[in-house]
């Protein structure tokens, strides 16, 4: 009796494997160290590996495909109603071997390096961009508990902390001062970190037919386009 397929959870350190004939019956089960998992399928003749479309899938569904295996990702939303009893690496890869018989579940398309790259770039971004709201918002409200209001708009701290720290008269004491000059500073270089990001989308724009016909869509700009690609 042979495997035709193998269900796989992923994670870090240990992999829970689980090998199923045609008709879907477990033969056999594995439980490797990542050394062991690396090289677990490269002797195994073709299979169906299946997957949640996890942190990492992406990765080892090139890695299995380019061994000649056949990978289907499965949304980890669609796996989870299928898996049975308590989380266990064991019942989440029976779930993963459920799910797959629902003809009604889309598999998750593995991404090439490059897609996983411009995904990262937008990721990158939102993470600046998260973090230059939070500084702004700070900055807001330690003035405020000095007196000092800062008119509505992003655009307008920094200038709103540069004349408060002008300001001789107001009670902004100097320790505090040169931590909120150090501040601007770091606004400034988070908004150049974002335009940097914003370029090299820019050139990824540049040579991707597909993302120059989406920017031909009303409303639909360069983080848009790149992100449907």
């Amino acid at each position: 009796m042979h495997a035709s397929t193998v269900a796989i959870d992923l994670a870090k350190e240990v992999f829970e494997l689980a090998f199923a004939d045609a008709q879907g019956r477990v033969i056999e089960r594995k439980r490797l160290s990542r050394r062991a998992f690396i090289r677990s399928l490269e002797t195994r003749p073709p299979l169906r590996v299946l997957m949640e479309a996890c942190g990492g899938a992406h990765c080892w569904a090139r890695r299995f495909q380019r061994q000649g295996h056949t990978v289907r990702l499965l949304p980890a939303r669609d796996v989870r109603p299928y898996v049975r009893g308590n989380k266990t690496d064991r019942n989440d890869v029976a779930g993963i071997l459920e799910a797959d018989r629902c003809a009604g579940i889309a598999q998750v398309p593995v991404k090439t390096p490059e897609q996983q790259g411009i995904q990262a770039l937008h990721r990158l971004r939102e993470h600046l961009k998260a973090e230059r709201t939070a500084t702004l918002n700070l900055l807001r409200g330690i003035l405020r508990e000095f007196g000092v209001a800062v008119p509505l708009g992003s655009a307008k701290v920094p200038a709103a902390v540069r004349d408060a720290l002008e300001d001789g008269d107001n009670e902004l004491p100097m320790t505090l001062r040169h931590s909120l000059a150090e501040q601007i500073d770091r606004l400034s270089q988070l908004g150049r970190d974002m335009a940097a990001i914003e370029q090299r989308l820019e050139e990824f724009a540049s040579r991707e037919v597909s993302v120059q016909r989406y920017r031909t869509v009303p409303g639909v700009g360069l983080l848009t386009a790149t992100a449907l690609r």
